[in-house]
């Protein structure tokens, strides 16, 4: 059996609720003890939390997510930017799950500082709603920054790479990430990223060279490296 969990064992196995998480201990004794699965890790700081859970180390595998770059590469994303009215915008995009964990609301936070600098900053969110749009849209309400949003929602992997294409930044405030694909794939696309200093993030991007990491518990930072950038 080989186990690779999406966000991480940790993440994904330690739950708040009482019934759920004994579940999870007693499914993880079961593991252990009779299949002795193999786990991959997709950070080198996965391993240690893998680790803790028992496994030997000859039974974790440090195997990086990739991209496929037949799909994301540079595009010309005029067109996009143009069909959502964008084209005179400087266009910071996230994509994600709209989900507390993955850090919008300090994304809105940051966007009302640079707007007041920046008439021309957009921002623009995509991916799905975790239970989390609502209090995302009252933070846009609250600080009067709807005309600076474009909600897209949910759009396929295959249409993506124009997004990324047509963005001037992508910016990826998590609070909790084991990797960070949508980092990943906007480098693959040739554009700046700016992520948490955490876990994947902080592996995938090399600070200076290849995008930039920073404590988005700094918004006041945060903001001026996107207002520099």
């Amino acid at each position: 059996m080989i186990i690779s969990p999406h966000g991480g064992i940790s993440i994904n196995w330690d739950y708040r609720d009482k019934i759920p998480k004994m579940i999870s201990d007693i499914t993880t004794r079961y593991l252990k003890k009779y299949l002795k699965p193999h786990y991959i890790a997709v950070t080198k700081m996965e391993i240690p939390i893998i680790k803790d859970y028992g496994a030997d180390d000859d039974h974790i595998h440090f195997i990086p997510h990739g991209v496929n770059t037949d799909i994301f590469k540079p595009v010309d994303g005029s067109n996009l930017k143009e069909k959502l009215g964008l084209e005179n915008s400087d266009i910071i995009l996230y994509v994600g799950r709209i989900a507390k964990g993955k850090g919008v609301d300090k994304l809105i936070k940051i966007l009302n500082i640079v707007s007041k600098k920046n008439k021309r900053v957009k921002l623009v969110i995509i991916g799905g709603d975790a239970g989390y749009l609502p209090i995302v849209k009252n933070l846009i309400q609250r600080y009067n920054l709807s005309k600076y949003v474009t909600l897209v929602g949910y759009v396929s992997k295959f249409n993506l790479t124009e997004y990324y294409s047509m963005a001037d930044l992508i910016v990826y405030p998590s609070r909790q990430e084991i990797f960070g694909l949508v980092l990943v794939e906007a480098m693959a696309c040739g554009k700046a990223v700016i992520g948490s200093n955490i876990m994947g993030p902080s592996e995938i991007i090399v600070n200076g060279e290849t995008g930039y990491t920073s404590d988005f518990m700094n918004l006041t930072k945060v903001s001026e490296m996107i207002i520099e950038l």
